[in-house]
C-alpha cells in the first residue's frame, strides 16, 4: 500500500514535470529529485536491480563516479561537486520512467498526452505573442524573440525542442 502511493506520487509528479518547467527551476528541480529518490528507493525496495543490471546503466553510473572522482581532485572541491554531484538525478529520473513504461501499460499514453496538451498550450500561446504583441500572462513580445510563458527569458524554442523530442522519443 505504501508504495503503490509512493509510485503514485512519482508519477503525479512526472506527469506534472512539463508544467513545472514553466513556473521556473525551483518547482522543477524539486519535482525531478523527488521522482530520482522515489525510484531509487522503488528500485531497491522492491529489488527491481535489473533495470540497474544493464550495459548503458553501468555505463552511465561508471560515468557519474567518474565525475565525482574528478570533482574530489579539483583546486575548488565544493564547487565541483555541486556541479557534478546532482547530475545523478537525471538519471534516477530516467530510470523511474523506464520503471514506469515497463510495470505500468497506461502510463505511455497518460504522459504523451500530457507532454502533447502542454506543447500545444504553448505554442499556442507563443502564436498569441506572435500575432498581438503580448502572450496569455500578459508578457510583450520584444527582442525579436519571442518568450512564451517564461517572461524574460528567451528559452522558448529549447523548452519546444525538447518536448517533441520526449513527444518523438
Amino acid at each position: 500500500m505504501f508504495q503503490n502511493r509512493i509510485l503514485n506520487i512519482g508519477l503525479y509528479l512526472v506527469y506534472l514535470l512539463p508544467v513545472l518547467i514553466l513556473t521556473g527551476p525551483f518547482l522543477s528541480g524539486l519535482a525531478l529529485s523527488a521522482v530520482s529518490l522515489i525510484s531509487l528507493y522503488l528500485i531497491l525496495y522492491k529489488k527491481k536491480f535489473h533495470y540497474l543490471n544493464n550495459k548503458l546503466s553501468i555505463f552511465i553510473l561508471l560515468w557519474l563516479i567518474y565525475l565525482v572522482l574528478r570533482s574530489l581532485f579539483s583546486e575548488n572541491i565544493l564547487l565541483s561537486l555541486e556541479s557534478s554531484l546532482f547530475y545523478s538525478r537525471f538519471y534516477f529520473y530516467s530510470l523511474f520512467i523506464y520503471y514506469a513504461i515497463c510495470e505500468l501499460d497506461s502510463f505511455k499514453k497518460i504522459y504523451v498526452k500530457i507532454l502533447f496538451i502542454t506543447l500545444a498550450i504553448t505554442i499556442t500561446d507563443a502564436f498569441i505573442q506572435l500575432i498581438f504583441g503580448q502572450n496569455i500572462l500578459g508578457f510583450e513580445y520584444s527582442v525579436n524573440r519571442l518568450s512564451g510563458f517564461f517572461g524574460e527569458e528567451l528559452i522558448l524554442g529549447s523548452y519546444i525542442s525538447k518536448l517533441i523530442f520526449c513527444i518523438t522519443g
